[in-house]
């Protein structure tokens, strides 16, 4: 029976030490301006994935896609602390979307920490259950309407962790786009520089690129593997603002070393190889003095090439979200952080 799923999301870490003795140059108030003595509270809905494609030199492709991914939270930031709590949307086992889709049971903790000049981004994800969603792709006869190809015992766990420096740190901020902590006055951007190490493990009672009663037919037959992969990960940020409107873009790709573990013919290989990656992040939305809302996309992309199969795992957060500010009073004037 799938699991309700609880997580909690902490971003907005705002406790380093450069920023709270205000050692920064002046010029840092001249583009951000920051929420010190507000809290806010926040209302969100989202949606997360672990997608896997498969492809293979002959053009022939697969694309698993998980189901049920909804979720719904709320949020709040206080004591320097941003966090979210969200819940995975109930659905039937045994109604229309599963009947067509399949049933994913999953489990997915994120955390994203933005300071003034770093940011940390951790995934821990494990999902079992996907359905096929370019069934027409591989079946000719496949209708809208009809199930999808389902592979309950296909199972992919991603661990990754994510480490940046902002150069730019003192006329812009990750901040004011994607957790609402400050606020940017100006348009201003940053090139990032950062590294990724990444764990993913895909597994399965048998083949996923054979689909019994289908058009799909590889030569070589692929069941998954492990694959860790250490990269170096170059980008540029900017933030585009007109009035109290935002939009954030973001981009770093970069290439790096990867060790592979699969079996093939009874036997496990172990290989090396470089490898590129990519992850990006979109915010736009409005951040006025009490009311803010917007919406964010965040996601990360690896693959492995093994014996002329391409394997690409791409993890994604989608969330929308409405939150106000509130006065601080009481206790939460204190300052309870350390640093």
């Amino acid at each position: 029976m799938r699991h309700l799923l609880v997580v909690l999301f902490l971003i907005g870490f705002c406790g380093y030490a450069q920023e709270e003795t205000d050692t920064l140059s002046s010029d840092r108030s001249d583009y951000i301006e920051r929420f010190d003595d507000y809290l806010y509270v926040k209302g969100l809905l989202g949606n997360r994935s672990l997608n896997v494609t498969l492809a293979t030199e002959d053009q022939q492709t697969i694309q698993y896609r998980p189901n049920g991914n909804g979720l719904i939270g709320f949020g709040g930031y206080a004591f320097d602390l941003a966090f979210e709590v969200t819940f995975r949307l109930p659905e039937r086992e045994d109604g229309d979307n599963a009947r067509l889709y399949g049933n994913t049971d999953y489990s997915d903790f994120q955390v994203n920490l933005y300071g003034t000049q770093f940011g940390v981004d951790f995934y821990l994800q494990k999902y079992q259950g996907f359905y096929i969603s370019n069934a027409s792709q591989i079946n000719q006869n496949w209708q809208n309407g009809d199930p999808h190809p389902q592979r309950s015992d296909l199972s992919v766990r991603n661990v990754s962790f994510t480490g940046f420096w902002i150069e730019n740190s003192e006329k812009f901020s990750f901040k004011s786009s994607f957790n609402q902590t400050e606020r940017q006055k100006k348009s201003a951007g940053s090139f990032l520089i950062g590294s990724t190490m990444s764990d993913i493990k895909v597994e399965a009672d048998s083949a996923i690129n054979t689909i019994p009663d289908n058009d799909f037919n590889p030569t070589v037959r692929y069941s998954g593997g492990k694959f860790t992969t250490l990269t170096v990960m170059p980008g540029y940020t900017h933030n585009f603002i007109l009035k109290q409107l935002f939009l954030n873009t973001t981009l770093a790709a970069g290439i790096g070393l990867q060790w592979q573990k699969y079996p093939f013919e009874g036997k496990q290989v172990r290989n090396t190889q470089i490898r590129a990656a990519l992850n990006g992040r979109l915010s736009f939305g409005y951040n006025g003095d009490k009311v803010f809302t917007g919406t964010s996309i965040v996601f990360q992309n690896a693959n492995a090439n093994t014996r002329n199969v391409n394997l690409n795992v791409s993890a994604w957060n989608f969330k929308l979200f409405l939150g106000y500010r509130i006065k601080e009073f009481g206790i939460f004037k204190k300052d309870l952080m350390p640093f």
